[in-house]
């Protein structure tokens, strides 16, 4: 069913493995090159009185041929050097949240709200998820950070690459003269290896099947099983507070060598076979400012363009914890008017002195535990950095500390979906993608 990587060259249209999903499926793409040589050169060979196009190699088409292939492959393919070796890569049309949807814990804080466009997004310029660049070239304040931070903001939104002569895959951007800048490479997220996560099977709110991720839940997503169930995936709090509180120690070993994120975010956030990870940092140096910015979980400081700091992180991480545990923020707003490059302008709000509601009988926090809860999230998210936490390592101690002395026992849960389920020749299942977009 899946051809090999390296036919991506040779067939205009192949479907090749990719990587397992999240829920332990593979993924499998179908991938179509649009047009050939041929059909770029036939309305040429028309116009010179050839029809219909005849054999290229070893006519007057040849070299036009080869020439019209190589601009093909140059955007389409590219070198990568690894341990002293080349590794050919091929770049998919269509941007990463195109493929591949929201992250698991975007999924958990969104929970079941339009479950279509999870799937099957269009759209990765969300209103509360875009970043905005900060130009700072004319300013006395101006920083100079990493090159590749400067120019992931002016390039173009990650896309898929593909290794052809091995099984990696990387994320890459393309500048504006269509040259590659190299990201990182592809990290799967993964929820089978979460103790206390379960599969569920609905029909009509009715629980028909569970249990955990593995051979049973493989067996049962065999399309034609059991097509018009309804799959969740549902894990204890207990168990994700406990990878969050391990994110903040990772995240304050960098602080500890003068790095802040800057640009934490559920979508930056996976859970991995390690635990929890902090992806695309801004890497903006302590005591200067950071190039970019997501709105919501952008710390007032950020926003006024003010220099950062371990806290800035901090502020993020509590707007974070707040929307997963069920929380709402609120308090008064204060409107500020702040430059993004060039003459450009946007109004943004902070809210002054914030608090936190947690509604004991939607919440997904014990009763005796709601205050101490939100008395960490108001911590976190005080206007002035001063008045947050130390460290972030002491944010993870206070969580730790919060699993021992009381049961976090709800569920937080996400839909089993990432792709169209189909099956191979071997009747196994995989979730279909598509990069059709071009």
């Amino acid at each position: 069913m899946f051809s090999s990587r390296k036919s991506l060259k040779s067939q205009k249209k192949c479907m090749v493995s990719l990587v397992k999903s999240p829920d332990g499926i593979p993924w499998g793409i179908s991938i179509y090159r649009g047009k050939s040589p041929n059909e770029y050169i036939q309305p040429i060979a028309v116009s010179l009185g050839y029809d219909p196009l005849p054999e290229k190699w070893g006519t007057k088409f040849e070299e036009l041929a080869c020439s019209v292939q190589k601009i093909i492959d140059d955007r389409q393919f590219f070198q990568l050097e690894h341990k002293n070796k080349n590794h050919e890569f091929y770049i998919l049309s269509c941007n990463m949240k195109q493929l591949f949807g929201k992250t698991i814990l975007r999924r958990m804080i969104d929970k079941f709200e339009d479950t279509k466009s999870d799937t099957y997004c269009r759209d990765s310029s969300i209103e509360d998820s875009r970043s905005y660049h900060l130009d700072e070239e004319n300013s006395p304040q101006a920083q100079i950070i990493q090159k590749k931070i400067e120019e992931r903001l002016h390039a173009s939104s990650p896309k898929l690459a593909i290794q052809t002569d091995g099984n990696k895959l990387g994320i890459i951007r393309l500048r504006q003269d269509r040259s590659v800048l190299w990201e990182r490479y592809f990290i799967s997220e993964d929820l089978t290896h979460l103790k206390t996560g379960k599969f569920y099977a609905y029909v009509a709110n009715n629980i028909i099947a569970e249990g955990s991720l593995g051979k049973k839940y493989l067996e049962l997503r065999k399309p034609g099983v059991f097509n018009n169930y309804q799959w969740k995936f549902k894990v204890k709090v207990s168990e994700i507070l406990h990878h969050l509180a391990e994110l903040t120690f990772s995240l304050h070993e960098s602080h500890q060598k003068g790095i802040v994120h800057a640009d934490l975010k559920p979508e930056n956030i996976l859970i991995t076979k390690k635990g929890m990870i902090a992806i695309d940092s801004m890497e903006a140096m302590i005591g200067k400012n950071s190039k970019g910015m997501t709105k919501r979980y952008a710390a007032p400081e950020q926003i006024m363009r003010e220099t950062v700091s371990p806290q800035t992180d901090q502020y993020a991480f509590g707007v974070i914890l707040a929307e997963l545990l069920g929380g709402v923020i609120y308090g008064e707003e204060v409107n500020f008017i702040i430059p993004t490059g060039g003459s450009g302008s946007t109004r943004m709000t902070i809210l002054k002195d914030p608090g936190v509601f947690l509604d004991p009988t939607t919440c997904s926090v014990p009763t005796k535990s709601i205050q101490r809860v939100r008395d960490l999230i108001k911590k976190c998210l005080s206007f002035h950095c001063s008045d947050r936490f130390s460290s972030m390592k002491e944010i993870g101690t206070e969580i730790h500390s919060w699993n021992k002395d009381d049961d976090f026992s709800h569920e937080l849960e996400c839909p089993l979906q990432f792709g169209q389920l189909k099956s191979d020749e071997t009747e196994n299942s995989y979730w279909w993608l598509t990069d059709n977009y071009q």
